[in-house]
């Protein structure tokens, strides 16, 4: 690698890593929910590209500048050659800070890494999707010991407590013809939605939206999942499998911990549609006890709500370190 890439990436991490007080874009990030469907919701920006809200803290833009700069300077067959090149504490580091950036607005990260998914802005040689996606994937092939639920940890925008209070749906046969099974009589798709009150976040720390007009109301969730008459490998699903991805799988009336991803309907537009899918769904007792059926953290099948938390906690705050 030439030794002008190899300054000028060192100059970008100690960048990140500095505790200056360098000024934020002035770019606003602006949320706001469909009024007429309740799975659909919208971002957008009112400025240019990046998006460097003031009120980040510092080391979230420092983060955010480092990596649009990074983006800026390097191809993405150099960007390759530096991370794979990078030592393993330089990775760490790397991981940690977008880690951070992540935790402290999921939202906002989401909107940046889907404004440049596949194709990088003007003036841009690399997207930052590329850019995460590499030091993502270099973090774990140094770090394989780690468990398989602190990486599905570290792909989520959220981790949420909550107490689902209504659910709605609809059948749509769109879906299947997307998939090219269209013959004039395509499987129903039935796709649900839940309106969740948040009692508790265990991963992003600001919560977009709000359970009515009230500005000291409580916050609310949607999710939107949907399950067709098949499951991924194409066999018909029996009862017990409609039921746990369909109406079963957030029950109102009922508390979950609920590990999600925020997925974009469009990869071209702005303002951005979005949809809050709940990935690991864990089902809170009425005895105040998680149901953990796969064993997923090693404490046991039904483990008490103080030590799940606790589990998930600890699994977080790794990145943090």
């Amino acid at each position: 690698m030439r030794i002008k890439q190899r300054l000028m990436l060192l100059s970008l991490c100690v960048l990140m890593l500095q505790a200056g007080s360098l000024q934020a874009q002035g770019d606003r990030f602006i949320y706001y929910e469909s009024e007429d469907t309740c799975e659909v919701f919208f971002t957008e920006t009112d400025g240019g590209f990046p998006v460097i809200p003031g009120y980040l803290p510092w080391y979230v833009q420092h983060t955010l500048i480092a990596a649009d700069s990074i983006c800026k300077t390097f191809t993405p067959s150099e960007l390759k050659d530096i991370v794979s090149s990078m030592s393993t504490d330089s990775i760490n580091t790397a991981h940690k800070y977008l880690q951070l950036a992540h935790y402290t607005d999921p939202l906002l990260m989401a909107h940046l890494w889907h404004q440049a998914a596949f194709d990088p802005p003007a003036k841009y040689k690399t997207s930052w999707y590329t850019l995460s996606f590499l030091i993502r994937e270099e973090y774990w092939k140094r770090n394989a010991q780690d468990s398989l639920i602190l990486y599905n940890i570290g792909l989520a925008h959220n981790i949420y407590h909550v107490y689902i209070e209504e659910q709605s749906q609809r059948e749509d046969s769109t879906w299947a013809a997307k998939l090219g099974i269209n013959d004039g009589n395509p499987p129903i798709y039935i796709t649900y939605c839940a309106k969740a009150r948040v009692l508790d976040a265990l991963r992003g720390v600001i919560i977009h939206g709000q359970c009515s007009s009230d500005p000291e109301a409580d916050y609310c969730v949607k999710y939107t999942w949907g399950r067709g008459p098949f499951d991924s490998f194409g066999d018909e699903l029996d009862s017990l499998g409609i039921e746990r991805l369909g109406p079963l799988k957030l029950a109102p009336g009922s508390e979950y911990i609920v590990v999600s991803s925020i997925h974009p309907n469009s990869y071209a537009t702005n303002p951005a549609p979005w949809t809050n899918y709940p990935d690991e769904v864990f089902p809170i007792t009425s005895e105040g006890s998680v149901i953990d059926e796969k064993n997923i953290f090693g404490l046991g099948t039904v483990v008490s709500l103080a030590s799940f938390k606790s589990a998930v906690n600890y699994q977080v705050s790794r990145f943090m370190k």
